[in-house]
């Protein structure tokens, strides 16, 4: 993994004035570097990866016997729930297979700002009381990510366990690993969490959570998910050997990865990433090889590419794309509200000054043009929109694709 410290330097330039936290493990050899040791803020706030700690708390209490990955959530929640709901057990909603949506419906529109920090654990199960019993047993066995349900796990293990998410994860994962330099970004104001950029190098504000904690919650550091990933690929102790057991696949999707306890598997790749207005995480495991790789950005921008390549040199590392500059009179063909083939849900594009905006549900990122066709976005490396343009040259639709594989279309409807 010789090359880590310059592929991580050339992505950190795509925006200037960020920072890349790094760290690679191959036999037995762990490696930490940063891209810019002068600016680094040292901790940065993981997203999703927050997930795999979720999971691995799950795999530590099945262990104890404390819960089973079958036991249901009306077993833990003293609270009226429709039998659908109550009816879910603890596997089905670490491994993203629960028929709950990513977001609960009352969410949307997201706070842009600080979407998580009000919703403490009443609202939480507030809106899994409220959940359509249709929609969870229509989507009940097929995979749909879920930040609600991930959310629900944590809480659920911290009733199970008497103790609050926050402790649950200190006392049982953190401490015992000598993760010294993570924790939670709760709403407490003397708990200081990093600010990060957006994907053109703006200053956003950090976010903070409540009961949605276990989705997104974590701030650590390179050093400390790269001794996670240690412990899981070479360590001895029992509580490495629970660890493990979070990342043997739990069920099989019909199409891409299969999932463990939160993780996200291929072969003998173990993966999550997590994502922030402000900040991208990246961890990669190859459990054959005992190879790791873990990336940290103070910006809202992908780095998953690279850390496959470093655990897998085969996996191509992306190029990163140059800008062809459009007016905002130019950038109007494109503005709008489109609707999505097959789903049933629209998102928008504005235009400012420096390029086309997309809003969609929670998510918000840039779009830049490569050509009046083709444009693609900061965050998602690799991701390409293709616009269609009628005779006039305005948009009526567009399609969204990754190494030529179609991701979604959508028609512009106003």
């Amino acid at each position: 993994m010789n090359d880590a410290a310059a592929l991580f330097a050339e992505r950190a330039a795509f925006v200037p004035g960020t920072t890349i936290a790094w760290g690679t493990l191959d036999e037995g050899d762990a490696v930490t570097g940063s891209t810019d040791p002068s600016t680094d803020p040292g901790r940065y706030q993981i997203g999703s990866v927050t997930k795999l700690f979720t999971g691995s708390l799950l795999a530590v209490l099945v262990r104890r016997g404390v819960v089973a990955l079958d036991t249901r959530i009306g077993e833990l929640v003293d609270a009226p729930l429709a039998d659908a709901v109550a009816d879910i057990s603890l596997v089905e909603l670490a491994t993203h297979t629960a028929g709950l949506p990513r977001l609960p419906p009352a969410m949307y529109p997201p706070n842009v700002t600080d979407p998580y920090a009000t919703f403490d654990r009443e609202a939480l199960f507030g809106f899994l009381a409220r959940q359509q019993t249709g929609a969870i047993v229509d989507g009940r066995g097929s995979f749909a990510y879920s930040n609600f349900g991930a959310s629900v796990l944590g809480e659920l293990l911290a009733i199970a366990t008497g103790r609050s998410y926050v402790e649950l994860l200190g006392d049982e994962i953190f401490t015992p690993l000598g993760m010294r330099a993570s924790y939670v970004a709760t709403t407490d104001p003397s708990i200081d969490v990093p600010a990060g950029t957006d994907a053109d190098g703006e200053p956003v504000p950090a976010w903070r959570f409540d009961a949605f904690a276990p989705c997104g919650g974590v701030v650590s550091t390179a050093g400390d998910l790269l001794t996670f990933a240690r412990a899981i690929c070479e360590g001895t102790s029992a509580l490495c050997d629970v660890l493990r057991d979070a990342v043997v696949p739990q069920t099989v999707l019909r199409h891409g990865p299969s999932v463990g306890l939160c993780w996200m598997c291929e072969d003998d790749l173990r993966w999550h990433n997590g994502q922030t207005f402000g900040h991208h995480a990246t961890l990669v495991l190859d459990l054959a090889a005992q190879r790791a790789a873990v990336a940290l950005w103070n910006t809202a921008v992908a780095l998953d590419d690279v850390c496959f390549h470093l655990v897998r040199p085969s996996r191509s590392v992306l190029a990163m794309p140059t800008d062809w500059l459009l007016n905002l009179e130019e950038l109007a063909r494109y503005t709008g509200t489109y609707d999505k083939e097959d789903v049933g849900e629209t998102f928008t594009i504005a235009a400012d000054e420096r390029g086309l905006v997309v809003e969609d549900g929670s998510l918000r990122f840039r779009l830049y043009a490569q050509s009046d066709e083709r444009f693609y976005c900061k965050q998602l490396p690799g991701v390409v929109f293709t616009f269609d343009l009628d005779a006039a040259g305005n948009a009526v639709g567009v399609e969204q694709s990754k190494v030529g594989m179609t991701m979604m279309r959508a028609r512009r409807v106003r």
